[in-house]
């Protein structure tokens, strides 16, 4: 089976969270991973580290670090104290990805992902829970990439968190 791959982002600050995030998947893989880490300022040393202590358990564990500029969301509404909940809408740039599971920092994974990453997405380009009517989780979303890509959505909930000042990227889906 060709590797689950997983998205997430975080900055300095919520290095903890990413840490045990990716732990989380890894001791509960029932499938091959690789992880996209969108990042902004974690020194290259704390990247080491979190590589060798997520190694320990997954030797050949793929990990890509994909930096963000400093201030490229610092103009929009701050969501919890931060700017980076906005990173994800960075999926679209990477290279290849067709399909991901995007996780947030402060997700515990209790089971593997191969049964989620081969949800049938029934023709949507998003998979969440919803929360409640109107309102879906962007805690962990199942992604059709490509279809993201063609729709050009990272630019739509930018757009629509500019022009009405939402509170995070969750708001803008």
């Amino acid at each position: 089976m060709k590797a689950v791959s997983v998205v997430l982002a975080s900055d300095y600050r919520g290095i903890k969270g990413l840490a045990v995030a990716v732990k989380s998947a890894i001791e509960n893989r029932d499938c091959p991973l690789e992880f996209f880490i969108i990042e902004r300022e974690i020194p290259a040393s704390e990247k080491q580290s979190l590589e060798l202590n997520w190694r320990k358990n997954y030797p050949d564990l793929p990990i890509q670090w994909l930096p963000v500029a400093p201030n490229k969301y610092s103009h929009l509404r701050k969501w919890r104290g931060g700017d980076m909940v906005y990173a994800r809408l960075e999926i679209d740039k990477i290279s290849g990805l067709k399909r991901c599971i995007y996780i947030d920092i402060d997700v515990v994974v209790n089971s593997g992902l191969k049964e989620l990453f081969e949800t049938d997405l029934d023709g949507k380009v998003i998979g969440a829970v919803e929360e409640y009517p109107g309102k879906m989780n962007s805690g962990v979303l199942l992604i059709d990439v490509v279809r993201w890509r063609q729709e050009k959505l990272s630019e739509k909930i930018l757009e629509s968190c500019y022009k009405n000042g939402l509170a995070g990227d969750q708001d803008g889906f």
